[in-house]
C-alpha cells in the first residue's frame, strides 16, 4: 500500500541517526573515548618528561656523592626504565585498559624473552655484579678470564681490556665472573722477580752485592721490604733462562 510522505517532513540529522543505531549514544561514547585518549596522552608525555628530569637529577646526586661513573650511569638507566613502565601503566589505566591483563601479558612475554636471551641476561647479571661488587676498576691491570691487560671499560654486557701490545680484548661478563680474577692494582706495592744469569767462574758474592747496589739506587725500589738476591738453581749454562 502506497502512502504519501508529508512535504513538511525533515530528513534526520547525524545526531538522530547515531542515536538510533542500536539505542547507543554514539556521540557520548566517542566523546568519552576522546577524553580518555587525550588524558592518557597527556599523562604519558608529562610522565616521560618527569622521568627524564628525575633520572638526570639522580645522576647528578650520585655524581656529587662521588659514586663511580659506570655504576651511576647504570642506576640512572634502570631508574628511568622503571619510571617509564609506571607512566605507561598509568596512561593505560586512564585509557580504561585493565592493567591486570597487561601485567599477565608482560609476564608471559618476559618469560619468553628470558628463555630466548638467557645468555645475554647472564651477561647483564654478571655486569651488575661487576659494577656493584667492583673487583676491579677502569685503569686497573688485571688477569680476567685468562686474559691480561688494563681495564678500559666495564659495560653491562662486556668488559674491555687493553693488552700489553695494545690489542683490545672484549670479554663477556659471564666469563669474567666465573673465572679467577687477579688484580695487580688493588694494593699499592708489587713484588717483581728478575732472573739474572751468572757464570760458574764468577764470584757469586760479588754478583749479589752488585745486584743489591743496583736495586737500592733505583727510586722505584722500596727500602722496606728490602730487595733480596738469592741463588735459585744451577743451570747447564751461565745464561739467564
Amino acid at each position: 500500500m502506497l502512502q504519501d510522505v508529508p512535504a513538511t517532513a525533515k530528513p534526520a540529522n547525524a545526531e538522530t541517526l547515531l542515536a538510533g543505531l542500536g539505542g547507543i549514544d554514539w556521540l557520548h561514547l566517542i566523546e568519552s573515548w576522546g577524553l580518555k585518549l587525550l588524558a592518557a596522552l597527556l599523562i604519558f608525555i608529562a610522565g616521560r618528561w618527569l622521568a627524564r628530569r628525575l633520572s638526570t637529577g639522580l645522576d647528578r646526586v650520585m655524581g656529587r656523592a662521588g659514586m663511580d661513573v659506570t655504576l651511576s650511569g647504570f642506576l640512572r638507566n634502570i631508574a628511568y626504565a622503571v619510571m617509564l613502565v609506571l607512566v605507561l601503566m598509568t596512561a593505560l589505566t586512564a585509557l580504561g585498559v585493565p592493567t591486570t591483563s597487561m601485567f599477565a601479558v608482560l609476564g608471559a612475554a618476559g618469560l619468553a624473552v628470558g628463555l630466548a636471551l638467557k645468555d645475554s641476561l647472564s651477561n647483564i647479571a654478571s655486569g651488575v655484579m661487576l659494577i656493584v661488587l667492583r673487583p676491579f676498576r677502569a685503569g686497573d691491570h688485571v688477569i680476567a678470564a685468562g686474559q691480561e691487560g688494563t681495564v678500559l671499560e666495564i659495560r653491562v654486557f662486556q668488559t674491555r681490556l687493553r693488552a700489553v701490545d695494545h690489542r683490545v680484548i672484549i670479554l663477556p661478563n659471564s666469563e669474567v665472573t666465573t673465572a679467577p680474577i687477579i688484580n695487580f692494582s688493588t694494593l699499592p706495592q708489587r713484588r717483581i722477580d728478575i732472573t739474572v744469569g751468572v757464570g760458574y767462574d764468577d764470584d757469586l758474592q760479588k754478583a749479589r752485592e752488585v745486584l743489591l747496589q743496583i736495586a737500592r739506587t733505583d727510586p722505584m725500589v722500596l727500602a722496606d721490604p728490602e730487595p733480596v738476591v738469592r741463588v735459585l738453581n744451577l743451570g747447564e749454562s751461565s745464561g739467564a733462562p
